[in-house]
């Protein structure tokens, strides 16, 4: 505790008035996850008492979820660190309670010195508002801390405040990845004390968009606690067809005893309509936590952005108790609904001995939704891997294997955010895509370059970012820069404790294989239009209903041994929509360039022109290749039958 308190001193001379700026310093290092082993990375229950009737959890999320297995850690900079979750609202409500507990979960256990909570002041100084010692060693999961005295929270003059405790970083695997981070409501940024990245000691900021919000919470205590309270939590964007119907999944956080039902107001773009009555299907009788309710939203018939507000106003049938009552969301209505492609970026490579999960789950996404599937494997994890190249955009994969869709958040690409990838990959697909994109490829005569052509219509104005990749199935070699790692093998379960009956049937193969051994790899990016990490391609702002085309060539690599490898019909042109304010990708297509067959009505040379519309047998306009018969409309007017397997 001693060194702690001689570490907050410091904190307190060096920042002074300038915390603020202090506290938005971004950290050069990024937080590391755990190598799991092949096992789910669900977040887990906690296994602690129930809160008493006059006790509220303080924190960036209420409920009892933890990182159970999937852990991260600063492993390559060992030493001991305060880290603590910034929270610069949410706080305020609990001024005038008295703060009874610190509690905090890790993925792994670790030695943990203490717990604490500061507050930074609107004048811009950092106060120390309490501490507390930890004795022992810190266990996996939750860890509760009751503080020798109570502390009357007053947070009247207060900007922001941390919830934190100080740990012992390792660099071992079994204790180096002790941090529990859980995307759960609105993340809260995690913060970090100490030197890193040679800048001097400081709070960094680790950043919220990758792992979500750290795992500490604060217990407060008062007699003033509504017995019937519900605060919902803010919904997002949906899209939705203008005057469809869709329920969408809200989280409300009980700050009452128990809930069995809420009454209910939506109000669009500022009109409430009338009262609504929900009876909860699981009852909480508990104090605190968070429940999941479908509630049905209407998309307006005007196509556009339009803002919804849900204020719950009743809880079992009195008024609600909480002043934090509202909760709002975004509907954008579209025209129409248009075909989805969702694109999985996944980090892997050859030295990567978890990375045959990594395999088997792109192979699972591939076969369920064949071109709707837009995989793209990154092979950049080790740089004597045949197939590693380096151009392409750092999106925050870090680890291996982990994958990326549309840009969101970061999951494993076996598992999901959950127990299964195609549970996430559903999930998106059935977001309607804003932007309707196909895409076309030619060979030259020497089938080294390829000429990508891109058909994009907006059903949105708005600022747009384009970006292609080349991608190739069914690559394998002879060489040790082919021969894929397999911590799975049997070769390897004295070290990781497996046998063959523990793994799910499509991983058992695994097991067999030796610890290296020859793979089939698909999905393989072999070049995109990033020079490193600078995007070479480039599209103009969009506008609501103008159909656009868009050009690049894209080059074969020119590693012999690799392009030995590759078989052309087996390589496919993608093509993704990024959104540039969020980052995330809108919409994504591919194009296996052996789908084309056949020859032109016509006997024009057609090689400068554009495809402009395509149609399927029936008639009706196509926005991608479709299994059959396509009829494609050029940019001359003219048109050409196309088979696409």
């Amino acid at each position: 505790m001693k060194k702690f308190l001689l570490l907050s001193a410091t904190l307190l001379l060096t920042l002074g008035i300038n915390a603020q700026s202090s506290l938005f310093e971004k950290a050069n290092v990024k937080l590391e996850r755990a190598a799991t082993a092949l096992k789910s990375i669900a977040k887990a229950p906690a296994k602690i008492s129930s809160l008493e009737n006059n006790q509220r959890i303080l924190g960036p999320y209420t409920s009892d979820a933890y990182e159970a297995a999937n852990g991260l850690g600063l492993i390559n900079y060992p030493g001991t660190y305060p880290v603590a979750v910034y929270m610069g609202q949410g706080f305020q409500a609990f001024s005038g309670t008295k703060l009874v507990k610190i509690r905090f979960a890790l993925a792994q256990a670790t030695t943990v010195n203490n717990v604490f909570m500061l507050a930074v002041t609107t004048e811009g100084a950092m106060n120390m508002l309490a501490t507390e010692p930890f004795t022992g060693t810190a266990k996996k999961g939750w860890n509760e801390v009751t503080l020798s005295e109570p502390v009357e929270l007053d947070f009247s003059n207060v900007e922001a405040i941390l919830i934190g405790f100080e740990y012992v970083q390792t660099n071992s695997r079994d204790t180096g990845y002790p941090l529990s981070l859980v995307m759960e409501d609105t993340p809260c940024p995690t913060f970090i004390y100490g030197n890193l990245g040679a800048s001097g000691e400081s709070w960094y900021n680790l950043g919220t968009d990758d792992y979500g919000s750290l795992s500490v919470q604060a217990i407060v205590e008062s007699d003033n606690f509504a017995d019937n309270a519900v605060a919902p939590r803010n919904f997002g964007k949906h899209n939705l067809k203008a005057g469809a119907n869709a329920d969408i999944n809200v989280a409300f956080a009980n700050l009452g005893t128990k809930v069995n039902d809420i009454d209910y107001t939506l109000a669009y773009d500022g009109v409430v309509g009338e009262e609504q009555h929900l009876q909860l299907a699981h009852p909480l009788n508990k104090v605190g936590g968070v429940f999941t309710e479908a509630i049905t939203l209407t998309a307006p018939e005007a196509t556009g952005v339009h803002e919804v507000t849900l204020t719950v106003t009743k809880v079992n049938g009195v008024e609600n108790g909480t002043a934090n009552n509202v909760a709002k969301g975004t509907i954008l209505s579209l025209s129409k609904a248009l075909p989805k492609g969702v694109v999985v970026e996944e980090f892997t490579g050859t030295g990567c001995g978890w990375c045959p999960r990594g395999l088997v789950g792109m192979g699972k996404m591939r076969q369920a939704y064949g071109n709707q599937f837009v995989g793209i494997a990154l092979h950049q994890y080790n740089t004597d891997d045949a197939m590693y190249n380096p151009n392409y955009a750092y999106i925050g994969l870090s680890s291996a294997p982990s994958c990326a869709l549309n840009r969101k958040a970061i999951i494993d690409p076996y598992f999901g955010s959950g127990e299964d990838i195609l549970i996430d990959l559903a999930a998106e697909l059935n977001v309607l895509p804003e932007i309707g994109v196909s895409v076309t490829g030619t060979w030259n005569s020497d089938k080294s370059e390829i000429a990508a052509v891109a058909t994009i219509e907006p059903l949105v104005s708005g600022k747009y970012e384009i970006a292609y990749a080349l991608i190739a199935d069914q690559l394998s070699g002879t060489t040790r820069a082919w021969k894929q790692t397999n911590y799975y093998s049997y070769q390897y379960a004295s070290q990781t404790g497996y046998t063959r009956d523990m793994l799910p049937d499509d991983m058992k193969f695994a097991y067999d294989l030796d610890a290296s051994y020859s793979a089939v790899f698909d999905d393989v990016m072999i070049e995109s239009s990033y020079d490193r990490t600078n995007n070479l391609a480039k599209l103009g702002d969009l506008t609501e209903g103008e159909t656009v085309t868009n050009s690049f060539t894209l080059y074969m690599p020119e590693s012999a041994a690799l392009l030995n490898a590759i078989d052309t019909d087996k390589v496919a042109v993608c093509v993704l929509i990024i959104d540039a304010q969020t980052g995330f990708v809108a919409n994504a297509a591919k194009y296996y360039l052996s789908d084309t067959e056949g020859i032109a009505e016509q006997g024009a040379d057609r090689r400068n022109l554009t495809e402009t519309a395509r149609y399927n047998a029936a008639g009706q306009q196509i926005f991608a290749p479709q299994k059959g018969l396509n009829i494609v409309q050029l940019s001359d007017g003219s048109t050409m039958k196309i088979m696409v397997k």
